[in-house]
């Protein structure tokens, strides 16, 4: 189960468990606390945390916010939280609601993008968040189709474009399976 972690204070310590979470601190910005957090790199972010054992977690966590990319941090502090709740025996809700239509059921983050090309303009847009099976279906579809019909008409989109719909295909079939175990 995801949820579960790790209690002994040998697991994830030393070059294994800081070398792990160190990929997520190479890029720092000057105050992650005004930027804004990628919620695909969130949850990478999580998975690495949950491996580090209580000592690790304190000794990353005790660098502050300045050392650490955005996402690591707000995954930091999540994973403390998670395990002071766990100490004290409050049971976290099995499912969150999804950001697409704010129903509470299975959830996976996604990142789905869209491009439009416009000669020397291009439009994009991004869609990035916990969705349901529904809402990813109706995202994927909806961007990817735009995308593929609508994105090659500039010259920059010309060459982004094979980029979004390789990406979008990429999420879709991620997030199917995520869904797939988690029902």
């Amino acid at each position: 189960m995801a949820d579960q972690f790790r209690e002994s204070d040998d697991y994830g310590t030393g070059v294994f468990g800081h070398l792990l979470f160190a990929t997520m601190s190479s890029h720092r910005l000057r105050d992650p606390r005004e930027a804004r957090v990628k919620p695909v790199e969130f949850e990478r972010a999580t998975k690495m945390v949950r491996l580090l054992s209580d000592k690790a977690l304190a000794e990353e966590h005790a660098k502050g916010p300045g050392e650490l990319m955005p996402e690591a941090w707000a995954a930091l502090e999540a994973e403390l939280q998670r395990r002071r709740r766990t100490a004290a025996g409050v049971v976290d809700p099995l499912y969150r609601a999804c950001q697409g239509c704010g129903t509470v059921g299975p959830t996976t983050l996604v990142d789905f993008r869209k491009n439009i090309g416009a000669l020397v303009v291009r439009f994009n847009h991004e869609i990035s968040g916990a969705l349901c099976k529904k809402c990813v279906d109706r995202y994927f579809w909806s961007y990817t189709l735009t995308t593929l019909f609508l994105g090659w008409w500039g010259l920059i989109s010309f060459f982004i474009t094979p980029f979004n719909i390789f990406t979008n295909i990429a999420q879709y079939v991620e997030a199917r399976r995520d869904l797939r175990r988690a029902a």
